[in-house]
């Protein structure tokens, strides 16, 4: 299976060489937004980012976090012979989410996984998606043996289910355009948008591991990451290109991997195998907070 996966941490360049631990604020609202795709049609590309935001991390960090995600064909179902790669797993485990965080995260944290499943073609998937904290605790526990995590929380709604977004891709449609889904500010609703308030943070009574209290009668926030619009197209875009192997062009429009210097290719630069690519990048403090 064929699965590109990038992680971007924008790191606050003010604060990193000067904190070596995350300081929490509490109560603090945290949100995770599937920021793309929308329920929209676009045009078939060599790689097809699926991008999420986590807003206020580093007012609830550390914390037991993972986002699961999954994108999956559904135009042809597994019955009909779809091939294994129309259905791909993308996702932060918790030690993944906690290393691309590092010990001192940003306001905003954005995961941008690349799929190559909508390649030339013309198709419909579903971004299926929950956010899972793994311990959660509550205020009124008195015995301190009741702090031992319970369940943990998602989003699900009912318990079981994922969250869901559904888009296609056909010749002549829109190109994918991350700027412009960012800034266009579209209505937050269950299927792209989770949010709870996290009021204190216990410690599990076992294994001594962070344990939230909630309150999850939140709603989540409108534009939240519309600062961040550009900054985060391009270092998508970088991504895209940096992946494809080419130095210039519009990844929206590039059909085939660029020819790959012998100079400066790494072994792992050769055909896309499952890997993980870990990107610091910094932008200025005005655009992150």
């Amino acid at each position: 299976m064929r699965v590109l996966l990038f992680l971007l941490a924008l790191l606050d360049p003010l604060l990193s060489g000067q904190v070596a631990n995350a300081e929490r604020k509490l109560p603090a609202d945290l949100q995770v937004d599937l920021i793309f795709p929308r329920n929209e049609t676009y045009a078939p590309t060599q790689l097809f980012p699926i991008v999420f935001g986590v807003n206020n991390l580093d007012a609830v960090w550390p914390l037991g976090i993972r986002l699961a995600v999954t994108v999956e064909s559904i135009g042809v179902s597994p019955e009909g012979g779809r091939p294994s790669w129309m259905w791909q797993d993308v996702s932060l485990n918790y030690g993944q989410f906690a290393e691309a965080v590092g010990q001192v995260p940003s306001k905003r944290f954005f995961h941008f996984p690349a799929v190559n499943m909508t390649n030339g073609t013309t198709d419909s998937f579903q971004v299926l998606w929950n956010v899972i904290l793994a311990d959660r605790c509550f205020a009124n526990n008195t015995d301190p043996e009741d702090d031992d995590g319970g369940d943990g929380w998602w989003n699900s709604p009912d318990g079981f289910a994922s969250r869901g977004v559904r888009f296609s891709t056909a010749p002549g449609a829109q190109r994918p355009d991350i700027e412009a889904a960012v800034t266009s500010c579209p209505e937050p609703n269950e299927d792209n948008s989770a949010a709870i308030r996290i009021t204190d943070v216990r410690t599990t009574y076992d294994e001594h591991k962070p344990c939230p209290v909630l309150d999850t009668n939140v709603k989540p926030t409108k534009c939240v990451f519309k600062s961040t619009a550009k900054e985060l197209a391009a270092n998508v875009s970088a991504a895209m290109l940096r992946e494809m192997g080419c130095q210039e062009g519009n990844w929206q429009t590039i059909t085939a991997p660029c020819p790959r210097e012998e100079s400066i290719a790494s072994p792992q630069a050769a055909g896309f195998g499952v890997r993980w690519v870990l990107l610091a990048l910094t932008v200025a403090v005005s655009n992150i907070l």
